[in-house]
């Protein structure tokens, strides 16, 4: 049979090859959908109900900072109790990451040290683990780590906060 289709001596062996081709075809997008959320981790990794907030004291600059992340709900009240990990990562490959295990300061807010080893635009994962077993991660975007900065606090998207 093998022979027949390489030499094209067989339509039946021919046709029987594009109807798998188009059965792959046809069945690509949802393969792709599909290890696409097998990737995005565990179910319930992600929720939308749990609200990450991540700040920095003193602002993102190479050096050791003080993350604080706080956990609310989608109410605004604070979610405690939660194990809670940070990392930290340049957007260009190479780099060692950085990460941080906070321990909860106050009700819902989180504390970890982060050492930025280089200047320029870095990523921070936040990781927890809620008290009710739910597991959520967020990606937050830290454009700009200064190399010499100034002293204070700012948010997640570099910008100063206001106290």
């Amino acid at each position: 049979m093998r022979a027949q289709f390489l030499s094209g001596g067989s339509s039946g062996g021919r046709r029987r090859a594009l109807s798998w081709a188009r059965a792959i075809r046809a069945a690509g997008p949802i393969l792709a959908a599909s290890l696409g959320a097998l990737a995005c981790g565990p179910a319930g990794a992600r929720t939308l109900d749990v609200h990450v907030d991540l700040h920095f004291d003193p602002a993102p600059r190479v050096g050791r900072t003080t993350c604080t992340v706080r956990l609310s709900d989608e109410g605004g009240a604070p979610l405690t109790g939660a194990t809670v990990g940070i990392e930290g990562n340049m957007n260009h490959a190479g780099m060692v990451p950085a990460f941080g295990a906070a321990v909860e300061a106050a009700p819902g807010l989180y504390q970890a040290p982060l050492e930025f080893t280089m200047g320029g635009d870095w990523f921070v994962i936040v990781r927890a683990e809620l008290a009710d077993g739910r597991a959520v991660e967020q990606v937050l975007d830290v454009p700009g780590v200064a190399v010499m900065g100034t002293e204070g606090a700012t948010s997640s998207r570099g910008q100063p906060e206001s106290r």
